[in-house]
């Protein structure tokens, strides 16, 4: 058989690239588990309010112990040992709760029964096993009852520490910032925080990689703006580099599970290691 020799263009690269940021950026969770191909009856028999099950304290059971917290990386469970004990404890279906492996990570995803206190219910165990919420779909109506899918990821602390990967591999980071915000840095450096409509994340500071090209940056500049709410956004967003070289040894860096070039911490970074690299108009049309 002859093998066929194909050559993709820049363009043609970009392009792939950015489809798949797309994909994992624009994720939407109502099509990972769809409410509506789960059969009725199952609808119908998880339709409860949460805190009407018989669920007895067990020793040695993480669920089942009202005190229990994590307190190591060792504490933390297998993807399919979460996805068993929360079916197992709310009775769930397997169409109900699965497990989905994003970049760099592993998601779960739990159908949950708009009733009453059901979705914190969940939250709350799922916070015992390292597990936070991070994302929420859209409540859907099926014979009056409602649904929603909700998205867990780890913890960082639950994560792979690649602060000595990233601190070999670059000597920079990237970072977006909107134009509003940037006197605020030059004074007192990037701080986390959580302001993101499309995510529930604890306070980190989003990067991307120092070898991420300029098309990469571009795109994802133009997927924050799109994403940013503030009525102050007109599109006008700074480009800043972040030099890894000197940082204090307690700032310590993860991937993000939901890009393929995203990189984050959880403290603060002076803004002596920040400079600014440029300043773009950013395109907010056709991207959701």
């Amino acid at each position: 058989m002859s093998k066929r020799l194909i050559r993709l263009t820049e363009d043609d690269l970009n392009a792939i690239i950015k489809e798949s940021i797309d994909e994992i950026l624009n994720l939407n969770i109502d099509d990972i588990i769809d409410i509506r191909k789960i059969p009725i009856e199952e609808l119908r028999r998880c339709y409860i309010d949460y805190r009407l099950l018989a669920n007895s304290s067990l020793y040695g059971k993480i669920l089942y112990e009202p005190s229990y917290v994590n307190e190591a990386i060792g504490d933390i469970l297998p993807a399919d040992d979460i996805v068993n004990n929360i079916k197992t404890k709310y009775r769930l279906s397997d169409d109900m709760v699965v497990k989905l492996e994003h970049f760099h990570n592993i998601g779960v995803y739990v159908v949950v029964a708009v009733i009453g206190e059901n979705v914190e219910l969940i939250e709350k165990d799922m916070h015992k096993m390292g597990y936070f919420l991070s994302k929420y779909g859209n409540i859907v109506e099926i014979e009056n009852m409602h649904y929603q899918v909700c998205q867990f990821e780890p913890h960082s602390q639950y994560q792979e520490d690649i602060t000595d990967i990233i601190k070999n591999k670059y000597d920079i980071l990237y970072h977006w910032t909107p134009f509003y915000n940037i006197d605020n840095i030059i004074e007192n450096g990037l701080i986390p925080s959580h302001k993101n409509s499309k995510f529930n994340y604890p306070p980190r500071i989003y990067f991307m990689e120092g070898n991420s090209n300029d098309g990469d940056r571009i795109y994802l500049g133009r997927l924050l703006c799109s994403a940013n709410n503030d009525s102050r956004n007109n599109g006008e967003y700074y480009l800043l580099g972040v030099n890894i070289n000197n940082l204090d040894s307690d700032i310590r860096f993860y991937y993000d599970p939901n890009s393929e070039i995203g990189i984050y911490c959880e403290q603060s970074i002076s803004s002596d290691n920040i400079e600014i690299i440029e300043k773009v108009k950013l395109r907010r049309d056709n991207i959701k």
